[in-house]
């Protein structure tokens, strides 16, 4: 995989993220973030749909970031597929 970035604005949730954020958690990564830099690359499938990373991109909003570095998975999409029936 290649390091890109890309426009948060072009990014999609994954709709089904069942992880919930708390405002401490998104704080703390805001702080982070600020001290040093955006380390943890957003993962995303080859249609632009968020695996891992939600959290950082709310952080990365808030911070005033309009760019994220991710990495574009290959694979994943076709596993999410095949478990959940070609969704």
């Amino acid at each position: 995989m290649r390091l890109i970035r890309k426009k948060i604005s072009e990014l999609k949730p994954y709709e089904n993220n069942p992880m919930i954020h708390p405002e401490m958690q998104i704080q703390s990564l805001i702080e982070s973030i600020r001290a040093f830099g955006f380390v943890n690359p957003v993962i995303i499938t080859p249609d632009g749909e968020v695996i891992a990373g939600h959290a950082r991109i709310e952080a990365a909003k808030e911070t005033g970031l309009e760019e994220v570095p991710l990495y574009r998975s290959r694979s994943v999409k076709r596993q999410s597929e095949s478990l959940q029936g070609g969704r």
